[in-house]
């Protein structure tokens, strides 16, 4: 596959999208972000490994995982390699009480009827 300028402006929307959904817990918008088949790996934040949009869906909502008050996603980087689209960026979430964690989000998106999305998030936590 050959990316198009306007493949890579809509994954760079795509992951400008992901932070209002998900900061507006605008749970049942979710299909605008994820395949149906999407796996979410947040375990280096202690939340378990999803492998369907469905699942996904029910852990957040149940309001067990403390999502940041905001999600900023930078530095992002769209390219091809072994047969799939990724994407790494940089992430900035805002805590509770002011403090901000930094994360590397590591992504595979497919291009499905609707337009792009995840079909893979693994956001890894930087440490130092």
């Amino acid at each position: 596959m050959t990316l198009s300028a306007d493949d890579v402006l809509a994954i760079h929307q795509l992951c400008g999208l992901y932070g209002h959904i998900i900061d507006a817990k605008q749970w049942d918008e979710m299909h605008q972000l994820f395949t149906d088949d999407a796996v979410f790996d947040a375990a280096d934040f202690g939340e378990p490994v999803t492998h369907t949009l469905h699942d996904l869906g029910v852990v957040w909502a149940s309001d067990s995982t403390p999502h940041p008050f905001a999600h900023h996603i930078t530095n992002v980087v769209v390219y091809e390699a072994d047969g799939a689209v990724r994407i790494d960026a940089k992430g900035l979430a805002v805590l509770p009480g002011g403090k901000v964690s930094s994360m590397v989000y590591h992504d595979v998106v497919r291009k499905t009827a609707t337009g792009w999305r995840f079909a893979e998030r693994r956001a890894v936590k930087l440490r130092r």
